[in-house]
């Protein structure tokens, strides 16, 4: 599976709560791409969302949505040439993230200062351990559609490397979450091959 940066950014705008008590947020999304030559890569889109309320882990709800690639052999983009390569969305993958908006789940960390007043220090929170359910019972049934027929998406993914490709999504995706995740508690079901990639990840700071 190989991994990159950066390659193509979506106006999709996903709307969570009322336009009157929600903003405007950018997520930056990893997400498992079918690379046509062969194989997976992680990559990532981003997403415009308005949402109410501070939602730790929200950019792993996202791994599972369409994107929207241009796809193209010169220039300028041809209209019709947009792909969804979101094999996670492609495969049916569910994902289920633990919600812990409640502030009062979340651990106190250490204390920062306030800018306009050194001497006061505001609290800095993170959330341990959260909770991400992985059900991949529509993805065997859909993959099993796509090895009927000639299908590049059903001779190069399998389960496992499925399932290692969104492992890495989750971590990376967690990594980013405001307040900061330490742990992640995965659990794949719904396929055989996925359970060996169950557990307990620690994420990388920022």
């Amino acid at each position: 599976m190989r991994r990159s940066a950066m390659v193509v950014t979506v106006g999709l705008a996903v709307f969570a709560g009322t336009a009157c008590s929600s903003e405007a947020a950018f997520y930056e999304v990893s997400q498992p791409f079918f690379q046509p030559n062969g194989g997976l890569e992680v990559h990532r889109v981003t997403y415009l969302a308005w949402v109410g309320s501070v939602q730790p882990g929200a950019e792993i709800t996202y791994i599972s949505s369409p994107n929207c690639v241009l796809q193209r052999d010169g220039l300028p983009v041809e209209p019709g040439s947009r792909k969804n390569q979101n094999v996670a969305s492609l495969l049916s993958v569910k994902l289920t993230v633990e919600d812990r908006s409640d502030s009062r789940t979340w651990m106190r960390i250490q204390t920062q200062p306030v800018p306009s007043s050194p001497s006061r220090q505001l609290p800095s929170f993170c959330i341990d351990t959260l909770r991400i359910d992985v059900d991949l019972s529509l993805t065997v049934k859909a993959l099993a559609e796509e090895r009927k027929r000639p299908s590049d998406l059903g001779d190069m993914v399998t389960i496992g490397r499925l399932s290692d490709a969104l492992v890495s999504c989750i971590r990376e995706n967690a990594s980013r979450s405001k307040p900061p995740i330490r742990f992640v508690r995965i659990r794949f079901h719904g396929a055989a091959d996925a359970g060996m990639h169950s557990g307990v990840y620690r994420v990388a700071s920022r």
